[in-house]
């Protein structure tokens, strides 16, 4: 059994998200990519504020978000470099990041988000 330590405080909400060759674990102010092949971390991502969501695009190479109460960061999961951020008004707050809708010609949603 392999440990790693991910960061953050032990009762802070984590979140996870996966591509083809890594698994990334976010807690607190850290995301933490691990290795789905040898189960070794990588370079953590650190942000400004507690990371309320993360989520990965599906193909190996392409970017990773992660989102904290006003913003959203695209990061190279390669590197950790931020590649761009997107602001949020401070009243909105992102509580989550996920995949969108594909486009099926409706116009509004019933969301038991």
């Amino acid at each position: 059994i392999t440990h790693v330590d991910i960061g953050g405080s032990a009762h802070a909400p984590v979140s996870i998200t996966a591509t083809p060759g890594a698994v990334f674990v976010a807690r607190g102010s850290q995301v933490t990519p691990l290795s789905r092949a040898t189960l070794h971390s990588g370079r953590r991502v650190h942000v400004r504020g507690v990371v309320t969501g993360i989520q990965a695009e599906a193909l190996p190479g392409t970017e990773l978000y992660v989102a904290t109460r006003n913003q959203v960061l695209e990061v190279d999961p390669a590197n950790g470099r931020t590649l761009r951020t997107l602001r949020t008004p401070e009243t909105l707050g992102i509580r989550h990041v996920g995949y969108a809708l594909p486009d099926t010609g409706i116009t509004n949603y019933q969301c038991a988000c």
